[in-house]
């Protein structure tokens, strides 16, 4: 409790009188009592950090429990769900929502091709990015002097997720999807479906997920088809 005179009551007094100050006028005078309380202490802007952390989450609590952000809690488990229909391997937006296979692979076309399409036997050359589940770039066709991944689809030479989402492509198609880890790489790697980074980093980062025990992780993989034969 503090009295009329102390400095933080006497801001709130200026900011509006008895008990109509909003939220935001209470917080706007305790950041200020605590920037001057704090001035002269070592250091002052991580105590300010901190102070204004531990008032501002209690207010969005406030706010998110009231509704006041417009998104309630059913609704935003319901499309959690669909996160990656807008965003992607390079944060570009994404027309049209995520096609989800039996296998739990899900892909979305961000460029229809217009050329052989792909099905079982065919013989394809990709250009590919590689990207863990929290976005961390892994690996790319580019990065290596853009040399494609060529296989047949159906011989078990690419990951299996991948072997099953490509199907129906076109050539000159491009296609955003996110391979559960079951469907996507195999240890040893040199034994696993490609296309299999030849790199120290990348494969470390690929066994280490492949090596972490969580059924909803998954690899981001965006694929252009450049030749089917």
């Amino acid at each position: 409790r503090v009295g009329s005179s102390h400095p933080l009551q006497m801001c709130l007094g200026q900011q509006g009188q008895g008990n109509s100050q909003s939220d935001a006028q209470v917080l706007h005078c305790t950041l200020q009592h605590e920037e001057e309380r704090t001035s002269e202490s070592k250091p002052p802007a991580r105590r300010s950090i901190l102070t204004a952390a531990l008032l501002v989450a209690p207010l969005i609590q406030q706010a998110n429990d009231a509704g006041s952000f417009g998104v309630d809690a059913a609704h935003a488990a319901a499309t959690l769900d669909d996160y990656t229909t807008s965003r992607g391997l390079d944060q570009a937006p994404v027309v049209g929502k995520m096609e989800k296979l039996p296998s739990g692979v899900r892909f979305v076309d961000i460029k229809k091709g217009s050329g052989g399409v792909v099905q079982e036997g065919s013989r394809v050359s990709l250009q590919w990015v590689l990207r863990r589940s929290n976005g961390y770039f892994v690996d790319s066709s580019e990065a290596n002097k853009f040399d494609p991944f060529i296989f047949v689809v159906g011989s078990g030479a690419a990951m299996r997720g991948l072997d099953e989402g490509i199907r129906g492509m076109a050539q000159g198609g491009v296609r955003r999807m996110t391979l559960p880890v079951s469907e996507g790489y195999t240890l040893p790697l040199d034994r696993s479906g490609g296309p299999v980074p030849s790199g120290f980093g990348p494969r470390r980062q690929i066994e280490r997920e492949l090596n972490k025990v969580d059924p909803y992780n998954y690899f981001f993989l965006e694929i252009e088809v450049t030749k089917v034969r």
